[in-house]
């Protein structure tokens, strides 16, 4: 039996050296992380591990610093770019330029602060992630592994687990991860497996309508809508809420109406009825007085004086029979104390009646108004306003030129351009003019619609005077 080939291993650096330069910067940029000196990137880590990876594949300085600054981005790459000097020729004068422009000194305070705040969301992520997160954060510190262990174990909510974790003789951080994935594998199993229990849902009574606050949101073009009971928008009367309360209270008012027992007081004058109640109920309620008594409600016997509300907007009471204090306190009072509060009354009811007057005297003061303000305007416009001239069909014009090329003499250029001739007459002093036929004065035929203000006579018409007639 032949003895092995032994084949000698070849070592890093003569693999490094025998490649070309611009290939090894390309392989050791490729395993380099990114530096983009933001706020949460600490430059001596960085650095840290761009030296450790240069001294695993033996290469030199310059290829070091070549590859680090391919990496750089954002604010590094901008302070590399505007950097001057010796700074960016060798590795470690670089190295000492960036530390000091991106080193920053964070608190110890500010960092524990935030690896304590992190805590694990058994029901987001697994164990793994989570220490891997804590332990970047814990990264910049110089923490030995039994404390590393104890702030992962101290984000754990579950206070049986976090035992558990305790409990644990690891020694290294790679120990302790094995041993809790086989631990928070079967505790993530079985909370996916337990299942919130459902909740019974209320149900809502359909005699209750719902407040406007309760609503279901109404689409946004229902928010045109207006309704015609309460004038509000947004909704219509069929779910009026300010109409279903009043139904509400008119059908519970209607059910108590049977339960309770009313005597009127006796009147000599039968002729003087004042109001009669009547409805869908199940009595009619006739009243010659406008106040009753009350001697028993929903069964219990009482004594009490009251009025009964129409719902008329029209008031059945006459304010010179039934005083204010004759309605409430069953008697006038002397000197007519009460004057004054009739007064106010009466005059309160007859507001509504000048409601309209009011209105038409307003609308006429505002149609006389506008009619004067539309002779002031007019009679303005007539002073300041130039007839304007009236051309006939076939007429030879001249354009106003308003829009001169650029880069031209504006000088010694006429003010209109012409001739052209008018082939259409229009309505409201407007125009069709195009070019006179067989005369174009461009290549492409002109036809535009102008008003008079922009038109003038390429000649004007010779009209004879009397003179010139009677000479010949």
């Amino acid at each position: 039996m032949p003895p092995p080939v032994t084949v000698p291993e070849l070592s890093t650096n003569r693999t490094m050296s025998s490649i070309p330069v611009a290939q090894a910067i390309t392989l050791l940029a490729s395993q380099i992380p990114t530096f983009d000196g933001s706020e949460d990137e600490d430059v001596e880590v960085w650095i840290r591990r761009v030296e450790h990876i240069a001294v695993g594949h033996g290469v030199s300085e310059s290829v070091t610093l070549l590859a680090a600054t391919s990496k750089l981005l954002k604010l590094a790459r901008d302070w590399f770019y505007m950097e001057e000097g010796q700074t960016t020729h060798s590795w470690p004068l670089f190295k000492d330029a960036i530390t000091l422009r991106f080193k920053r000194r964070v608190p110890f305070h500010v960092t524990m602060t935030k690896i304590e705040n992190r805590k694990w969301n058994y029901s987001k992520e697994s164990f793994q992630e989570y220490s891997m997160q804590k332990l970047k954060l814990m990264h910049t510190l110089s923490l030995p592994e039994r404390d590393k262990i104890q702030l992962i174990i101290n984000g754990i909510s579950s206070s049986s687990l976090r035992a558990t974790a305790t409990a644990l003789r690891a020694i290294s951080i790679n120990e302790f991860l094995n041993q809790m994935y086989e631990i928070t594998s079967a505790f993530n199993s079985h909370q996916k497996k337990s299942s919130p229990l459902p909740t019974k849902k209320k149900e809502k009574s359909p005699s209750s309508p719902l407040s406007p606050s309760k609503e279901k949101p109404q689409p946004k073009f229902s928010r045109d809508i207006t309704c015609a009971y309460c004038k509000a928008k947004g909704h219509l009367k069929a779910d009026c809420f300010k109409l279903k309360r009043k139904e509400q209270t008119v059908t519970s008012f209607e059910s108590s109406a049977g339960k309770s027992t009313l005597s009127t007081s006796d009147s000599k004058d039968a002729s003087s009825l004042i109001g009669c109640v009547s409805g869908e109920v199940a009595h009619k309620l006739e009243i010659s007085n406008p106040v009753i008594e009350v001697s028993q409600i929903n069964n219990s016997p009482c004594s009490l004086n009251a009025l009964i509300d129409t719902g008329s907007p029209v008031s059945l009471i006459i304010s010179s029979t039934f005083t204010p204090s004759k309605l409430f306190f069953g008697y006038d009072q002397r000197n007519h104390a009460d004057a004054k509060l009739i007064d106010f009354l009466t005059k309160l009811a007859k507001t509504d009646l000048h409601y309209e007057e009011e209105r038409e005297l307003a609308s006429r003061l505002a149609v006389d108004t506008t009619n004067q303000l539309k002779y002031y305007n007019k009679v303005y416009y007539d002073q300041r306003h130039k007839t304007p001239t009236n051309y006939k069909l076939g007429d030879y014009v001249s354009i106003r030129d308003q829009a001169p090329r650029s880069g031209a003499n504006k000088k010694m250029k006429p003010l209109y351009k012409g001739p052209y001739m008018i082939s259409k007459i229009l309505d409201k002093n407007r125009y069709v003019v195009t070019d006179i036929p067989g005369f174009n004065l461009t290549s492409r035929p002109y036809n535009s619609i102008l008003s008079p203000d922009k038109l003038k006579y390429w000649l004007k018409p010779m009209i004879p005077s009397e003179e010139n007639v009677y000479l010949r």
